[in-house]
This record gives structure tokens, C-alpha cells and sequence, in this order.
């Protein structure tokens, strides 16, 4: 039943986009990356105590989500680590992909939609457009020119212009 009602949605949200393509910004989350090696949130925000915390453990993390929610408790993890290029490399491991087969999913979502609002740091989106501009110079067909935007500098007038990934 769950996978009737999710294909009836995406169609309802086709339809929509169909109708005025700047009408619907599709959200991704960690979870469009999962099939790519990416971990989940929960895996990371655990990993990430487990090897980078002085004072919070792996153990502590799964409480800590419950109480507080992902945001705040990767804010309370951050402030625990005090060195800052080990939080960095630490991250850039963690968002490379080890599966480098990008799911379906993402290219259509990529495709169809004019832009994307993300929470996803990994490289998958960016690897799909690659994929799917190495495929449309094979067909001659212009490339996805995209404007990879952060909160809290986010341009209206890049948004208008072409485009856009936006990072929460």
C-alpha cells in the first residue's frame, strides 16, 4: 500500500510540475543518498562521537536524538570537537560516495524538476548531473547548467536566473 500511495503522490507532484514547472522545489534528504554508501544521519552523527568527541559517546547519541533531533544534537557533537580541520576531513570522507552508481531516483528528480532545496552534503547531485551531462553530450542535447546556493546566502535573482541546488 505505502508504495501505491508513493507513486500516486509522485504522480500527483508530476502533474503539478507538469503544469508550471517552477511551481513545485522538490526537498531531498539524507535518505536519496543512502543507496549510493552514504550513511544515514543517525550513523553519522554516531560515528562522528565515536571518533572525533572528547566527552559524548556513540552511545549517548541515540538519547541525544530523541531528546534534541538531529539539528540540535549535530550542533552539541560539533561543540565537543575542538579541532576543527579533523571535524572537516572527517565530513569529507563521510559525504563521498562508495557505491559511485548514482540512484535513478536523483536523475529523475534532477530532470524534471527546475531546482532542489537539500540537506545532502554528500556528492551524489552532483555526480548525477555529471552522469546525466556526459549522457546528453552522447546526444547532443545542451547540458544542465546549475546554481549551487547555501542558506543563509541564498540570491532571488540566482533563483530566477537558472537552476538551483540549494543546500540547507
Amino acid at each position: 500500500e505505502i508504495q501505491k500511495l508513493s507513486e500516486e503522490n509522485f504522480q500527483k507532484l508530476l502533474d503539478i510540475y507538469n503544469a508550471d514547472e517552477k511551481m513545485c522545489l522538490p526537498f531531498l534528504g539524507a535518505g536519496i543518498s543512502t543507496p549510493t554508501g552514504i550513511d544515514s544521519w543517525k550513523k553519522l552523527l554516531m560515528n562522528m562521537a565515536t571518533n572525533l568527541c572528547k566527552t559524548i559517546k556513540s552511545d549517548d547519541v541515540q538519547n541525544m536524538i530523541e531528546q534534541y533531533g538531529y539539528p540540535k544534537t549535530a550542533s552539541l557533537i560539533k561543540k565537543d570537537i575542538k579541532d576543527e580541520a579533523e571535524y572537516k576531513n572527517f565530513l569529507i570522507k563521510q559525504f563521498e560516495p562508495t557505491n559511485i552508481l548514482t540512484t535513478s531516483a536523483i536523475i529523475k528528480i534532477i530532470i524534471k524538476f527546475y531546482s532542489i532545496v537539500t540537506t545532502n552534503y554528500d556528492t551524489t547531485i552532483e555526480e548525477a548531473i555529471k552522469t546525466i551531462n556526459y549522457i546528453y553530450k552522447d546526444k547532443n542535447i545542451e547540458k544542465l547548467d546549475y546554481e549551487f546556493q547555501d542558506l543563509p546566502d541564498l540570491s532571488s535573482i540566482k533563483l530566477l536566473r537558472k537552476k538551483n541546488i540549494v543546500y540547507l
